[in-house]
């Protein structure tokens, strides 16, 4: 699932470097093998407890990995460098492509693969609302999916810390792809917070019933450590 996040992650930083718009795919929340004989097929399957705590372990990892990004706001240019890991599609001909665009001032590959940009406030305006509609893409691509299947509705705030998730799931019961979405929440809004300047103390994430209202559970990335 890490690989999975990383490919969206890099997704919404390309949207926001280039504005573009696209959507971006949502990450898969399971990848089940098809059983080859009886006797996998009646293996004992992972618990939901389980499956959530590797969720929870791959969660901490994906959000140290994107707390790496480093942004500095000077008094009039801001300078954002990407880690190796998510920028490893990037060539420098396209980042020569975007200065000669006027997307950023300057941009350079590292000698450990990193990326650095330099760009003015405006610019980087420009970047923090692409990656702003590319999540937006992210989180209505996910609503009824194969993967999210229980998902009718995802609302947020404005910066991505507190999601309210509507879900057919009801209160007492355990969806495994509801508990492992949390992942892509805290993915988006880490991702928002640290490229705009403003790093999150906390991603809420609310799941409440479609039909009743009431809550069904509640996840808080602070937690996560405990």
């Amino acid at each position: 699932m890490k690989k999975q996040i990383s490919i969206t992650l890099a997704a919404i930083m390309l949207a926001g470097l280039t504005a573009c718009g696209t959507s971006t795919p949502a990450a898969s929340s399971e990848a089940t093998a098809p059983a080859s004989s009886e006797s996998e097929a009646t293996a004992e399957e992972p618990s939901a407890d389980s499956e959530l705590d590797a969720t929870v372990d791959e969660a901490e990892q994906a959000l140290s990995d994107i707390g790496s990004i480093d942004v500095d706001k000077g008094l009039f240019d801001v300078t954002i460098t990407f880690p190796a890991d998510f920028a490893t599609d990037i060539t420098q001909e396209e980042i020569d492509q975007q200065v000669a665009d006027g997307k950023v001032h300057s941009g350079q590959i590292n000698e450990d693969g990193s990326v650095t940009y330099v760009m003015s406030k405006d610019q980087h305006k420009a970047i923090v609302d692409g990656i702003s509609e590319s999540i937006r893409s992210t989180l209505d691509g996910m609503v009824g999916t194969e993967d999210y299947p229980n998902f009718t509705a995802i609302d947020h705030n404005e910066d991505y810390t507190n999601f309210t998730v509507t879900t057919t799931t009801k209160p007492g019961e355990t969806a495994i792809s509801d508990s492992m979405s949390v992942l892509i929440f805290a993915t988006c809004g880490q991702t928002y917070g640290i490229v705009s300047g403003d790093i999150p103390e906390n991603i809420h994430v609310d799941f409440v019933n479609a039909d009743s209202g009431e809550l069904v559970t509640s996840w808080d990335s602070e937690n996560m450590a405990e």
